[in-house]
């Protein structure tokens, strides 16, 4: 309820351009514009932002649909350790743009996520 009054004097000075101004290009239809309209407000006020104000805004996570199962655990630094000789060659190339905190192995292990999605393939496959 409260983004569609927030959204509200956007929607209806869209909707009042579009019917007496006409629509920007010939082929737009309402829907088109309004969702255009919206596109360009949520761009304008990103500029306006810091980049911590804006992770913040994402960070609220999105519900899950019912048939998504994740799994939160941590995995032990001993595999890190393992992956590292591999991952440090892989990553070789892109070095310079990663952040070198990734290297540090927090003594608790890492944060991971296991996600299933139930799509019905068990049974198609049955």
């Amino acid at each position: 309820m409260v983004d569609f009054l927030k959204s509200s004097p956007l929607l209806i000075s869209t909707t009042i351009k579009h019917y007496f101004n006409g629509p920007p290009r010939p082929s737009w239809d309402l829907k088109f514009h309004i969702n255009w309209s919206k596109l360009i407000s949520l761009l304008e006020s990103a500029n306006t932002k810091t980049i911590e104000q804006m992770q913040q805004d994402g960070s609220n996570p999105a519900p899950v649909q019912a048939d998504v199962m994740i799994n939160e655990f941590k995995i032990d630094n001993k595999y890190r350790r393992e992956a590292q000789v591999h991952l440090d060659k892989i990553l070789k190339p892109y070095e310079h743009v990663l952040d070198p905190e990734w290297k540090n192995l927090k003594d608790d292990g890492i944060n991971s996520e296991w996600v299933q999605v139930n799509d019905g393939w068990e049974k198609k496959r049955n």
